[in-house]
C-alpha cells in the first residue's frame, strides 16, 4: 500500500465511523450516563468487533456468514436483549444513580462488541472497501498490518473522541441540572435500538 491509499483508507473509515449510528449511540449513552471511561470501554468493545470482521476480510472467509448464519443470529439476540435491558436500566434510574458511578469495564466492553457483532454486514463491508485500497490476493505482511492500524486509528480514534465529546457535554449540562433527561432519552434509544436488533431476521 502506498502512503495515499493508506490515507484514502483512513479518511473513508473515518468518515463512516463518524456517521450517526448504533454504535455512536451506545457510545454516547455510556459516556454521559457513566462517565468518560466506560464510553471509551464501549469503544473498546466496538474496535475489537471490527478487528475481527477486518481479519476475516483480509483472509477472505466473508462467505463464512453463510455457515455461520445461526450463530450470528444468536449474537444479534444478545446483543439486542442487552440493549434493552440497558435502556430499561437507563430509563428507571434515578437522579445522579448512573452519573459518576465507579464500574469496572467489562459490561461496557461487551456491550460495544456485541452490538458490533451483531452486524454480520460489516464483513462486506470490509469485504468490499479493503478491494478498493489493496489487492487482498497479493497482501503482504506489512499491508496487513497497516490495514490492521488504519483499521485502528480509524474507528478506536473516532469513538474514543465520541466518548470523550459526551463526556464533556454532560459535564457542562450537570450544572443544568440536563443529566436525568439525557439518561432518560439514552435509555429510550437504546430500547429503540434493541428492539430494531431483536425484529431484525
Amino acid at each position: 500500500m502506498t502512503w495515499l491509499q493508506m490515507l484514502m483508507l483512513f479518511l473513508s473509515m473515518a468518515g463512516l465511523a463518524a456517521l450517526p449510528s448504533a454504535s455512536v449511540a451506545l457510545v454516547i449513552t455510556r459516556s454521559i450516563s457513566q462517565g468518560p471511561r466506560q464510553g471509551i470501554w464501549v469503544a473498546l468493545g466496538i474496535l475489537c468487533g471490527d478487528l475481527l470482521f477486518a481479519w476475516l476480510a483480509i483472509v477472505g472467509m466473508s462467505s463464512l456468514s453463510h455457515w455461520l448464519g445461526d450463530v450470528f443470529q444468536v449474537v444479534r439476540w444478545l446483543a439486542g436483549g442487552y440493549l434493552l435491558w440497558l435502556g430499561w436500566q437507563l430509563l428507571r434510574s434515578g437522579p445522579g444513580q448512573w452519573q459518576g458511578e465507579s464500574q469496572r469495564g467489562g459490561s461496557s466492553f461487551v456491550s460495544g462488541l456485541l452490538l458490533t457483532l451483531a452486524d454480520v454486514k460489516a464483513i462486506f463491508f470490509y469485504a468490499s472497501l479493503f478491494p478498493v485500497f489493496v489487492d487482498l490476493d497479493r497482501l503482504t505482511l506489512m499491508d496487513m498490518a497497516s490495514l490492521v492500524w488504519i483499521t485502528i486509528c480509524a474507528v478506536g480514534g473516532v469513538k474514543v473522541t465520541y466518548a470523550l465529546l459526551a463526556a464533556r457535554l454532560a459535564e457542562r449540562l450537570s450544572q443544568k441540572s440536563a443529566i436525568p433527561l439525557l439518561t432518560k432519552l439514552s435509555g429510550a434509544m437504546m430500547l429503540g435500538f434493541g428492539g430494531y436488533l431483536l425484529s431484525k431476521h
